[in-house]
């Protein structure tokens, strides 16, 4: 296993079973168009009119099959970056990469963003897994639910991420992976629902208009440091296992509080900021004493022994 595929697992990126969701994301009973394109799996033919397509900030006049392919670009790479993080991680994700789309100093779309070369690492460049012994060998050991190895199933995702990014760049419609696990079958069901709805009519953007993002825990595992980009003071949202900042170019600010950037999912109490502050002071006194400690033993060391 390579060392970014054991990275993604250790942390349970697309390798553990997502907890259930209080209320997963559905299309509202009377919209036949989110139905229609979160459970076809064929896409419109191409040309017919081009009509406005709002999706995030942005409106877009494109063809069924554009637009199609536009919010599969969203769902596949929200799935592959944050299905472990829910509808939410999914969806901040998915507005990142069209509030990217929607710089005005290099307009563009979302597949354009998403076949970008070294912007995401689900897309990275990937060999196909190799079929034969060992395929028959993982497809014996399926679960009770029918389930690959969760290993085997991540590795083929990638796998197809990869050939995607391919299509994508050369206009071609991305298609949908096929779902290895039960878990990966739901959550991929959950992200179109969530793709149609990054419309500013539909939902708010939960990234506060980030355009970047990472996820820390990946970047340890991968033995890589957080981006330069990642400056503090851009910090708009932490989602999931998700940081979002905005562009560096931007001359707004993240403007978190404080224990948002320390992962907190609420403020202390007075009693915790309490404790703190003494462990803080603690601390404080520990290190003073050790460089007193250190500055006494230089001293005395320099001192002769004998007069």
């Amino acid at each position: 296993m390579t060392r970014a595929l054991a990275a993604f697992c250790a942390i349970g990126l697309a390798c553990a079973a997502l907890p259930a969701a209080a209320a997963e994301p559905s299309c509202e009973t009377a919209d036949a168009e989110c139905r229609a394109f979160s459970d076809a799996s064929k896409a419109p033919a191409r040309g017919g009119p081009k009509t406005l397509v709002f999706i995030g900030s942005s409106a877009y006049r494109l063809t069924a099959w554009e637009a199609e392919r536009e919010r599969r670009c969203l769902a596949l790479i929200g799935w592959a970056e944050a299905r472990n993080d829910g509808s939410d991680g999914m969806s901040a994700v998915m507005w990142s990469v069209a509030n990217r789309a929607a710089d005005v100093l290099r307009p563009s779309a979302p597949c354009d963003i998403v076949a970008a070369k070294g912007q995401y690492e689900p897309m990275a460049k990937r060999a196909a897994p190799k079929k034969g012994a060992k395929h028959a060998k993982h497809a014996a050991h399926v679960d009770s639910d029918g389930d690959l190895p969760a290993k085997e199933a991540v590795k083929r995702i990638l796998a197809h991420m990869s050939a995607q990014r391919r299509v994508i760049a050369q206009g071609g419609m991305p298609e949908w992976p096929k779902t290895w696990t039960s878990s990966d079958k739901r959550t991929l069901r959950v992200a179109k629902v969530v793709a149609w709805r990054v419309d500013s009519e539909l939902s708010s953007d939960p990234t506060r208009g980030a355009t970047m993002f990472y996820a820390p825990d990946i970047q340890t595992k991968l033995g890589r440091k957080a981006p330069d980009w990642a400056d503090p003071k851009k910090l708009t949202a932490i989602v999931g296992g998700h940081r979002f900042y905005l562009s560096p170019s931007s001359k707004g600010v993240g403007g978190l509080p404080q224990w948002a950037m320390d992962g907190r999912s609420a403020p202390p109490t007075l009693v915790e900021s309490a404790e703190e502050g003494v462990a803080g002071a603690a601390g404080r006194l520990a290190s003073l004493a050790s460089d007193l400690s250190a500055s006494l033993h230089g001293l005395f060391g320099r001192l002769p022994t004998s007069f």
